[in-house]
């Protein structure tokens, strides 16, 4: 039996999401909600200017009806998630993807809702009951976690290499940059913000700006908080953002073919389908599309000294983060139902 689930939030990864899950046997969108006008919605899921159009009929054959392929989606539009009548369709899990309502208290009125049993925060969370990195963690979660984040897309795209070097070599300090696309957040002409950068156009600067992955990063892997620096610079591409970490580490580096190794090993191992390597000489275009969280650029690691790592990866900051949701209830979906003990 398919985990039925609801969305809350049909914008980027929203809709990104309704594609991968469109056919999918073991996990059913069956409820979306979002305040934007239906017949926009509509026309967003069958025209997108980064992923090309929808691989499937989108339809509104009645109101408060969506049809993705004939299968009835119901469509909401309520502004707070205490208000969402999932219990209508059924659904057991909810992905928050508006970015509105991360922090656990807000996420918790999904849960008021008779059925829902967990909440998926798609975005740095205040106070989750779990954080699931996948690549880091196996998707499992304790019963009693009722609101889970996953974290940002920076977060997955900067674990994994994180996670191997500082497993094979310790990590004493990091510095993790990432140059990203621009984002529905910042104007595309100058217009008024807390951050005098992110006021400017996002059409005609690079822009030096805060990322969410330092907390995200320090929450997935607790034994670096505190070692990490994160900063990034917001450039005008529309998608695919790369990471860039320099860390210093506790015990000696292996040269050059060594390094490359660790990575091209854990590739064909226990990251594969998370972690990609490259040796080819691209840019960011190449990995549009591209299902994995982070792609290390194999000829770009540098080694400035026996302790000094450089490692740059790529990653669709769309299309991968959003296949880590569809991982994780997948995972869910053949687990116990969720919120429900498997005993």
């Amino acid at each position: 039996m398919s985990l039925a689930v609801g969305l809350n939030g049909a914008g980027r990864i929203g809709r990104v999401l309704l594609r991968l899950l469109r056919d999918d046997p073991q996990v059913r969108i069956v409820a979306v909600n979002d305040v934007a006008d239906p017949d926009l919605l509509v026309h967003l899921l069958r025209h997108d200017s980064i992923h090309g159009p929808f691989p499937g009929r989108v339809e509104r054959p009645d109101e408060g009806i969506l049809a993705i392929d004939g299968r009835p989606v119901r469509l909401t539009a309520r502004n707070r998630p205490e208000r969402i009548p999932w219990e209508a369709a059924g659904a057991e899990v909810v992905v928050d993807a508006t970015g509105a309502f991360t922090g656990r208290g807000a996420a918790r009125g999904h849960l008021e809702r008779p059925g829902v049993r967990r909440v998926i925060v798609s975005a740095v969370s205040d106070e989750p009951d779990a954080v699931v990195v996948l690549g880091v963690h196996d998707g499992t979660v304790p019963d009693a976690a009722r609101v889970v984040s996953t974290g940002s897309c920076t977060t997955h795209a900067a674990a994994l290499p994180l996670l191997l070097l500082d497993r094979a070599f310790g990590i004493v300090a990091a510095e993790v940059g990432t140059v990203h696309c621009t984002t529905g957040s910042q104007p595309a002409i100058d217009l008024p913000h807390r951050d005098r950068r992110r006021a400017r156009s996002a059409l005609l600067s690079m822009i030096p700006t805060t990322t969410s992955a330092s907390r995200g990063l320090a929450a997935a892997l607790p034994r670096l908080a505190g070692r990490l620096t994160c900063h990034a610079i917001r450039v005008p591409v529309a998608t695919v953002s790369l990471v860039d970490i320099v860390a210093q580490t506790e015990r000696p580096l292996p040269d050059l073919d060594g390094l490359r190794r660790l990575f091209v090993d854990a590739a064909a191992g226990p990251l594969r389908g998370l972690l990609g390597t490259s040796e080819d000489e691209l840019v960011s275009i190449d990995f549009r599309g591209d299902p994995r969280s982070a792609i290390v650029d194999l000829p770009l690691i540098a080694r400035p000294g026996d302790h000094l790592v450089r490692v740059i990866a790529w990653y669709d900051n769309e299309w991968g983060y959003a296949n880590r949701l569809a991982d994780l209830l997948r995972i869910w979906s053949r687990d116990a139902r969720p919120g429900e003990s498997s005993r």
